[in-house]
């Protein structure tokens, strides 16, 4: 089993002060065998409020978790979206842990519906909030020609933060630039395709256009994006 990756870290919110909603840090993990359930490990930062997964995969247009756990306790799936180009078929999924997150090391279990062998990009994100959070919106596109990787989250002028991730028929992770107010937590070449989970670099009230720019031209692609506030705010 080939497993990689990658940690960032943002500043924790000081003790006595009151939290909004923010990204903390995140982990990538890539699958390329057919292990099911896949498994990794993710230790956070500080104490999170909130557990959110992308998974971006390659090799067909399924959708492939059926269940995903962390330290025992069930994600709920929020979003996802799947293409069947013939050339450069995919999904994108998003999940969320939201209340009740054990603290600590802990175990992220993604059971797959099949034990496909198509490769995927995990991306686990920590959240720091006031209280339980909630999606307040998601969003998905796809094409298997033109795919336009722009969505838009709809927040309803609460406090919130996208997070999604984008599977994209080219070759190199720089066939995608993501535009303003957005921050790679990772990015994975599975040779022919790419996948980039990606972050809102700031939280707002304002809604918030998730996007990228393509500099080499159009492709097949899709892409799952969801905006998260806290429980009654």
């Amino acid at each position: 089993m080939s497993l990689y990756w990658s940690v960032l870290f943002a500043p924790v919110p000081a003790v006595g002060v009151t939290s909004t909603i923010a990204y903390v840090s995140s982990l990538e993990s890539i699958r390329t065998l057919t292990t099911d359930p896949y498994t990794f490990d993710f230790t956070p930062v500080g104490i999170p409020q909130a557990i959110v997964l992308t998974v971006a995969s390659n090799g067909s247009s399924t959708q492939h978790g059926s269940a995903c756990t962390y330290g025992g306790v069930a994600l709920t799936k929020v979003n996802g979206v799947g293409q069947a180009d013939a050339s450069h078929p995919g999904s994108t999924e998003v999940w969320l842990l939201g209340s009740s997150v054990p603290t600590g090391m802990q175990t992220l279990s993604y059971d797959l519906s099949s034990a496909t062998d198509d490769d995927q990009q995990f991306v686990i994100y920590e959240l720091s909030a006031a209280g339980n959070v909630e999606a307040v919106d998601s969003e998905v596109a796809s094409s298997v020609d033109s795919f336009d990787p722009t969505l838009t989250m709809q927040y309803a002028g609460r406090r919130a933060i996208s997070i999604g991730c984008v599977q994209y028929g080219k070759p190199d992770v720089t066939d995608l630039v993501d535009n303003a107010n957005m921050s790679e937590a990772a990015t994975h070449d599975f040779a022919s395709q790419i996948a980039h989970s990606n972050y809102q670099t700031t939280p707002g009230t304002s809604d918030f256009t998730f996007n990228f720019t393509r500099p080499f031209g159009d492709e097949a692609g899709c892409m799952t994006v969801a905006a998260f506030s806290e429980v009654g705010s």
